[in-house]
């Protein structure tokens, strides 16, 4: 068997683990020998299956791990490495350029490169990582961008050569209609067995700025003043406590939940009216992709990368406008018009949802990847 190494910070709950941890689970199946790499472990780890040999190096820095990466390419001598995120990148480039030793080197783009160099006070990368990236990332074989709109992204930034980048959606969906799994997610709000008079609306993710939910909790006070709405905010972060303040400064606090973590989201997605995601930029949204599959309508900010290809402009969805409460909260209020959810799922959503599936995207990595080994060969 060929040997796939992927290397990942940590298995702590993101969008980025979740795919690893699909394509090192399913992978195997088509002849690979798969090392998954990381500082340490995480909530994620649980996950990965027996056959999946998991290497934790056990260290707290950048530097640290380029030293015990680069003792494991010397040892296991894996045929091809395939990266995340984009410091791991730059290890991976900087452990072969050590080592010397002949193996592919894939890079993985799972989210806007400018947007987090823009980001207010992110000295940190500006620094250092934009010009370790724009002089290293063009020495891997390839890379693999997660959207369309990201892949155009990094050809404008880096000016890679012709066919550097392969564009593969990620492997959100085992199969296009979600099974909730059924865990304790009972919420008042999302319960159907009463008629209740209002909608409740649900949004997922960390809350952190990227997320924007300041926005969001501006466009629910808006548009909860025009009908009778509640809103679940699923996930944890560090903005919590400046997002509560916020509820109670605009007087929805009554209106608004915010529930923390859970490890099943699409439980409670499925019994919502309306999926919101308001973020400043993105690579692709598994959760968006997750929600449509589950049977919930959703609308979005048009932000880079991801919503527009997933919702077809507006076939699946409704778009905003990125920071911009009174619109976002006007495709709100039109979408809980618009959408049904009793008829919401369609077989035309239902074949665009399979670009999305292990079953479309796990032959196009392994595909690619022989490809690369027999041209590495010749």
């Amino acid at each position: 068997m060929n040997k796939l190494a992927i290397l990942i910070p940590t298995l702590d709950v993101g969008g980025a683990e979740k795919v690893v941890i699909k394509l090192a689970n399913g992978l195997p199946d088509f002849g690979w020998e798969v090392d998954l790499l990381c500082m340490k472990g995480g909530t994620l780890s649980p996950l990965i299956l027996p056959y999946v040999k998991v290497i934790e190096f056990n260290c707290n820095s950048y530097r640290s791990l380029l030293y015990q990466y680069s003792l494991y390419l010397k040892k296991r001598k894996p045929d091809i490495v395939l990266s995340t995120l984009y410091m791991t990148s730059i290890i991976i480039i900087l452990g072969k350029i050590i080592t010397r030793q002949k193996h592919v080197v894939v890079l993985g783009a799972h989210n806007s490169f400018v947007k987090k160099l823009t980001t207010p006070h992110n000295h940190k990368d500006r620094l250092i990582l934009e010009p370790m990236a724009k002089f290293l990332f063009p020495r891997a074989t390839c890379m693999i961008s997660v959207s369309k709109g990201l892949t155009k992204e990094m050809y404008e930034t880096f000016k890679f050569k012709s066919g550097f980048i392969e564009t593969i959606y990620n492997p959100v969906l085992t199969s296009t209609n979600i099974k909730p799994i059924k865990e304790d997610s009972y919420h008042k709000w999302l319960e159907n067995s009463n008629p209740k008079g209002y909608k409740t609306i649900i949004s997922v993710g960390r809350l952190v700025k990227q997320k924007a939910y300041d926005d969001l909790l501006n466009a629910f006070s808006i548009a909860s003043a025009q009908k009778d709405l509640r809103l679940v905010i699923i996930g944890s972060g560090p903005n919590l406590s400046s997002l509560k303040d916020l509820a109670k400064e605009l007087c929805i606090s009554h209106l608004v939940d915010f529930v923390g973590y859970k490890p099943n989201p699409m439980d409670y997605v499925c019994k919502a009216d309306l999926f919101v995601c308001s973020s400043l930029w993105e690579g692709l949204q598994n959760v968006i992709i997750e929600s449509l599959a589950s049977g919930c309508p959703v609308v979005s900010t048009d932000c880079p990368h991801g919503p527009r290809e997933i919702l077809v402009s507006k076939e699946f969805g409704l778009l905003a406008p990125v920071s911009n409460p009174p619109e976002l909260a006007i495709s709100i209020l039109s979408a809980l018009n618009i959408y049904k959810k009793d008829t919401f799922q369609t077989p035309s959503l239902e074949s665009h949802l399979t670009k999305f599936t292990t079953d479309t995207v796990l032959p196009r990595y392994s595909g690619l990847f022989y490809d690369l080994l027999s041209k590495e060969k010749v």
